[in-house]
């Protein structure tokens, strides 16, 4: 994630985070609506993929220091979550 001056809010991290799955998903709806009135198989494969990066994306891992979107939401959910515990 690029970083700025003043540093991203937390809540401005999450945006930024669940902006490409929801995408996404907004994405696989409407192919899915137009698959239903069309039929094809390219709409179909489109469906069908838009779907699959929506949830990859949603799935938080990190690997050699690039986090997914998944991973960087988890974080902030659990960073929130700890600081009020305490």
């Amino acid at each position: 994630m690029n970083e700025r001056k003043p540093p991203f809010k937390d809540s401005e991290k999450a945006w930024i985070s669940i902006g490409g799955p929801l995408f996404n998903a907004i994405t696989a709806f409407v192919l899915f609506l137009w698959f239903k009135e069309q039929g094809g198989g390219l709409l179909r494969i489109s469906f069908l993929f838009n779907t699959y990066l929506a949830l990859m994306n949603l799935i938080p891992f990190s690997v050699k220091g690039k986090a997914s979107d998944g991973y960087r939401l988890w974080s902030i959910v659990k960073r929130r979550f700890l600081n009020r515990l305490e």
